[in-house]
């Protein structure tokens, strides 16, 4: 995953923390249940569409000799991301059908960077773990129309949602 950043920032000092904010617009998204091998419902793959993505960053720059490195970790919140499909498996039992997900997410992310060069322009290699959170689910829906009498009929794609949380609090006596 590649987040968005700062453009045209001078480069950190090495040995530096720095913190900001981070936003970005997706351009390709999609969404692969089961399989993903476009069999049914269950196992298809939903095309979303572009999102607009904000978040917190933080930047270390260690203090070693050579091509710069840093390490960047992140708290993306990706709001509303909409999955859509109107494929129809069963075209003998619905004229029309139309699946639609709203999703968001939180995504937590840890990743090295490595700088090429030191010029103006500085491509960059970059690397590491990303974890995709389900914060919620706005909308989540098959809908059918069946092609004897025009009737429409809506099943939950996801199935049931169900939320747990647990905390703590440190009290000092």
């Amino acid at each position: 995953m590649c987040l968005p950043q700062t453009v045209g920032k001078k480069a950190a000092k090495r040995g530096s923390f720095d913190f900001g904010l981070v936003a970005g617009l997706s351009v390709y998204d999609q969404f692969i249940m089961g399989k993903g091998n476009n069999t049914s419902d269950y196992d298809q793959v939903y095309e979303g569409k572009s999102t607009l993505k904000a978040g917190l960053e933080a930047v270390y720059t260690p203090g070693f000799k050579g091509a710069p490195f840093t390490v960047r970790a992140a708290l993306v919140y990706e709001p509303g991301r909409t999955f859509t499909s109107e494929r129809s498996f069963y075209p003998q039992a619905a004229v029309n059908k139309k699946a639609l997900m709203e999703l968001d997410y939180a995504v937590l992310s840890a990743m090295v960077r490595y700088r090429i060069g030191q010029h103006r322009l500085r491509p960059y290699l970059e690397g590491g773990l990303s974890l995709n959170m389900l914060v919620r689910v706005k909308q989540d829906y098959v809908t059918y129309t069946t092609t004897g009498n025009n009737t429409y009929y809506t099943n939950e794609l996801l199935g049931s949602h169900f939320d747990l949380t647990y905390g703590g609090k440190p009290e000092l006596e």
